[in-house]
């Protein structure tokens, strides 16, 4: 295994790289929730694209009080160039902000990708940055609100500006009564939900002859589904009448005509949502065994004789016969501190990706090993947590591209330590 971290701009890597194709992307480009133009560029070095009003002069404000988001992600032109060096069939895995991955799903279909599908990924650390519009209008209008308590609040690991209002904050604030008949009015109003996901869109390039010629020739064009199943028991169930399926999870060629699948023992077929396994998340899935439902419509799974060609049956359709919450479908994936700092004094990029989740990502793009060396481009490689991932999952070569020599130099650490230490080793 071999991995490179370049500190270059990413669009002026794209345009001068002449080396050897890649079988895959893994990126977490900038979500643009902060300047337009700072990281690539002087601060008035460029005019917005469209004005200073609408999304650009929303975003303008400022994340976290950063200055690395920027809209380059956003252009199709960039995806285009880092395209051509991506071998046909090529999967581009890119994670996305939940206000603004809409225009980088555009950008990279733009640039000649198919979007294939978007992963969400569920977790439930996340805190609101919401504006608390009864305080607001007091601070308008400018009158002291009655201190009543104190809430303690400890959710930002960053130890940023201690701010409340519906900003970050470290430690005990205030709880205030409303002081105005306004602020009475809108007590409890606020502008911003929870965050609890974020996108990761899937892209593939354009194939070159059938699905399974590019698979032949070039090592790239389908996901890695019995290396990313999901650990857990498959019950046998039955499958429909006139050939084989691929349903439920099962392998391809299992069970016909109505008679028993033979379940994959590997587990369950991956799922486009992916959760961190925090209490808060589970909570949200019912507990249950298995599932029934009422048929809806013709060609509904009979439990007896498969599928009913043309006629509504009425029955139930069969449910799997294990039992939990249903959160045991899908994989999970968490961070902790001490995978955050391993192999540095402290790491100061704001928005680390679990290295569980980006090794699940990163194999589920993983050509067989009979096409290595494989090779992976990371775009916007920050502080490696992308390129610590597709080392553990197997890849070959891996070459990072980041702008910040700051967080070119924390990756260059970290995948120092990672690949120092055996692969898949548990952080609690």
């Amino acid at each position: 295994m071999t991995y490179n971290i370049i500190n270059a701009d990413i669009r002026e890597w794209a345009k001068k790289y002449d080396g050897p194709k890649f079988h895959a992307i893994l990126s977490d480009p900038p979500y643009n929730l902060e300047s337009i133009t700072k990281r690539f560029g002087k601060k008035d070095s460029a005019p917005a694209k469209f004005g200073t009003d609408g999304v650009y002069g929303r975003h303008s404000g400022g994340f976290m009080g950063m200055v690395w988001d920027s809209s380059v992600a956003f252009d199709p032109e960039l995806w285009h160039d880092i395209g051509q060096h991506l071998l046909p069939g090529a999967y581009l895995l890119a994670f996305g902000g939940t206000r603004t991955w809409h225009r980088l799903a555009v950008a990279i279909e733009d640039a000649g990708f198919e979007i294939r599908d978007t992963v969400m990924w569920v977790y439930g650390s996340g805190f609101p940055k919401s504006h608390d519009v009864s305080k607001a209008i007091d601070r308008q209008a400018g009158v002291d609100r009655d201190v009543i308590g104190l809430s303690e609040n400890s959710r930002n690991p960053h130890n940023r500006d201690n701010k409340i209002d519906g900003g970050f904050a470290m430690g005990d604030i205030h709880i205030t009564s409303p002081s105005t008949d306004m602020a009475k009015t809108w007590d409890g109003y606020g502008s911003a939900l929870k965050p609890a996901f974020e996108p990761i869109i899937i892209a593939r390039k354009s194939l070159d002859g059938t699905i399974a010629q590019n698979c032949v020739q070039y090592g790239s064009g389908a996901l890695n589904i019995d290396g990313c199943r999901v650990e857990g028991e498959v019950p046998s169930v039955p499958m429909p009448l006139g050939g084989t399926g691929n349903i439920y999870g099962f392998k391809n060629g299992t069970g016909r005509n109505g008679e028993m699948s033979t379940p994959s023992s590997l587990g369950r077929w991956p799922a486009n949502l992916i959760h961190d396994g925090s209490d808060e998340v589970l909570e949200g899935f019912p507990y249950n065994k298995g599932t029934t439902r009422q048929p809806t419509g013709h060609g509904i799974l009979d439990p007896n004789t498969g599928w009913n060609d043309n006629s509504m049956i009425d029955k139930t359709i069969r449910g799997f016969d294990d039992e939990g919450s249903s959160a045991r479908f899908f994989y999970t994936a968490k961070v902790s501190p001490s995978e955050r700092n391993a192999g540095l004094d402290k790491n100061t990029h704001p928005t680390l990706k679990p290295i569980a989740l980006t090794e699940y990502l990163a194999k589920l793009i993983l050509p067989p090993v009979e096409y290595a060396p494989r090779r992976i481009l990371v775009p916007f490689s920050g502080a490696g947590s992308e390129m610590i991932g597709a080392y553990q999952a197997g890849w070959d070569e891996i070459v990072g591209v980041e702008l910040s020599p700051e967080y070119a130099e924390i990756a260059e650490k970290r995948l120092k330590y990672w690949t120092s230490i055996p692969k898949q080793m548990e952080f609690k």
